[in-house]
């Protein structure tokens, strides 16, 4: 952890500072966190071209349902879920960013809940596994 290094990016806007970070040190490996509504709303394109690209990159999603710059229901979030805010309810279908990843070409995907450190810890590993890439 000593030669690690943070900074944000603009929102929606994480995976294109990442990509530049990546191809300017491409011995480093990416770790990126973003929220649903961020990947899957704003940031979709930038999600979508990361994930064929399919950099030597960690992409975390942070699932809340909800679209935190408009305080509105994020994509991901299901047509059935309730909320208190009647401009937050979503009325299409959800978008699955998983799903997605893996028709795109992402090399690993996996889904797990915060809740459980044991299988999120598992499932991070698995992710820096060396040899996920399709290049590599």
């Amino acid at each position: 952890m000593s030669r690690s290094h943070s900074f944000n990016s603009v929102h929606g806007r994480m995976p294109s500072v990442a990509t530049g970070a990546l191809l300017a040190n491409k011995t480093m490996l990416g770790i990126g966190v973003s929220g649903d509504g961020d990947s899957a709303s704003i940031g979709i394109g930038q999600f979508v071209h990361l994930m064929r690209r399919n950099l030597n990159m960690i992409y975390i999603i942070e699932d809340n349902g909800v679209y935190g710059l408009t305080k509105d229901s994020s994509p991901p979030r299901p047509t059935s879920a309730r909320s208190s805010k009647p401009a937050s309810v979503n009325d299409l279908p959800a978008i699955d960013t998983c799903s997605l990843a893996i028709q795109l070409g992402a090399t690993f995907v996996g889904r797990s809940f915060s809740g459980d450190k044991k299988q999120l810890l598992t499932m991070l590993k698995a992710a820096n596994r060396p040899q996920r890439h399709r290049d590599a």
